[in-house]
């Protein structure tokens, strides 16, 4: 069995220490210690460490593999590339190495730290990972964006002891970062600097080297919103769902997500204990831990009033006892097997995109009140008139309006 996809290395649960190849040959392996934790290495003779997944991607595991095998194509010993990749600031720049500088690359960065130390800043990602991902983190986007920043970071400056590391080691390839990708590279610059601060919490490192943001005189790009449809184009966008050729329930869960309000995963991920056919009432609770997906983003509970004749088509449709959508193999539809059907419309649309049409259909097409869309999009409470809305409406008049946005929605579609 090979482990030849992102999703497959996820779900592989190994039994203590186990090594599955990735597929070909070409030398490329997971492995997992006796606490589950998986990593790439590279197979020649011996097996030597590339990186921890997640925070080094299948993708990139396979591109240094390439780089190791042509250079041992060359007679290169496997010890001396695999030190000197992790001396590389990057794949490219250690696959346009000499054989001389290859081998000039001191051994002692194949060391590994003993369990528990954190001797390089990789090492310290993964500890202050370990410590608040879990408690901090939402199971999901949220929680795998640090992996996703991290990976950012020139495999050199991972490799480097944490106590050497200087504001010069970090400003050129951030500033650089900034420059191209300027929402990551200001993500990550935050990450750094708490992975710095928590190191120095235990005593690791007494400085934090992360240059401050004034420090980059980069000024922020103007803000690029999901790609979204015109209000009036909701009736067509619901038609043309209607027309294509996706099952009914992918049909009934992408008209639910213009319909509901509700970001993507809630609408994915509902389920059939959430709604009180009675009432037609369907009540996201409210998030108690970290680990259940499908609630809303911020936390509170919601209640969206499904109107009786789409409410009839769901159960109508009903195949399982738990998800109210599922696709054949009884599993709840994933997000690209939506954007597939809604992109048939409209290349550049994304379903996150239906809020703001959604809202701006309320606002000026409909002529809800303003305090009235922002509570029904679940947006969160600010300052001001917004406010006091929010504050001084009881729960059964938020949710009886709310229940006249469904309503009048269904009925523009």
């Amino acid at each position: 069995m090979a482990l030849g996809t992102d999703l497959a290395i996820k779900n592989w649960k190994p039994l203590g220490r186990q090594a599955m190849p990735c597929g070909g040959r070409d030398g490329l392996y997971v492995r997992s210690d006796t606490a589950g934790r998986k990593a790439f290495y590279w197979r020649k003779g011996s097996f030597y460490k590339l990186g921890n997944y997640p925070a080094l991607s299948l993708s990139q595991a396979r591109a240094m593999v390439a780089v190791c095998n042509e250079q041992a194509r060359q007679g290169i010993e496997a010890a001396a590339i695999v030190a000197s990749l992790r001396q590389s600031s990057s794949i490219t720049d250690a696959a346009e190495k000499d054989t001389v500088t290859i081998r000039s690359a001191p051994r002692s960065l194949l060391r590994s730290p003993k369990k528990g130390t954190i001797e390089s800043y990789e090492d310290a990602f993964e500890a202050y990972y370990e410590a608040y991902a879990a408690s901090n983190l939402q199971v999901g986007p949220s929680r795998n964006a640090p992996l996703q920043w991290h990976r950012n970071i020139p495999f050199s400056l991972k490799a480097m002891p944490i106590r050497d590391i200087t504001r010069s080691d970090i400003f050129p390839w951030m500033l650089k970062l900034l420059q191209t990708k300027h929402e990551t590279g200001r993500k990550l610059r935050g990450l750094m600097d708490r992975v710095f601060e928590f190191a120095i919490n235990l005593g690791v490192v007494n400085s934090n080297p992360v240059p401050p943001r004034r420090a980059f005189e980069v000024k922020r790009p103007k803000t690029r919103h999901h790609a979204t449809i015109r209000p009036e184009e909701l009736p067509k966008m619901w038609q043309h769902i209607s027309q294509s050729g996706a099952g009914g329930a992918m049909k009934l869960l992408l008209k639910l997500a213009i319909l509901s309000g509700h970001r993507v995963d809630v609408n994915r991920l509902a389920r059939w204990d959430h709604i009180d056919i009675d009432s037609r009432q369907w009540t996201v609770p409210e998030r108690v831990d970290k680990e259940t997906e499908g609630l809303m983003k911020s936390g509170r509970s919601h209640v969206v009033t499904l109107p009786q004749d789409f409410l009839d088509q769901m159960i109508s449709g009903r195949s399982d006892d738990t998800y109210v959508f599922v696709n054949s193999n009884d599993d709840p539809f994933s997000e690209n097997a939506m954007l597939k059907v809604v992109k048939g419309y409209d290349g550049e649309c994304t379903i996150h995109g239906f809020r703001n049409a959604r809202k701006i259909w309320g606002k000026d097409i409909a002529g809800f009140d303003d305090w009235v869309m922002d509570f029904y999009e679940d947006h969160e409470e600010s300052k001001g008139v917004l406010d006091d809305e929010y504050r001084r409406r009881p729960e059964e008049t938020k949710i009886a309006r709310c229940a006249d946005v469904t309503e009048a929605l269904y009925e523009f579609c």
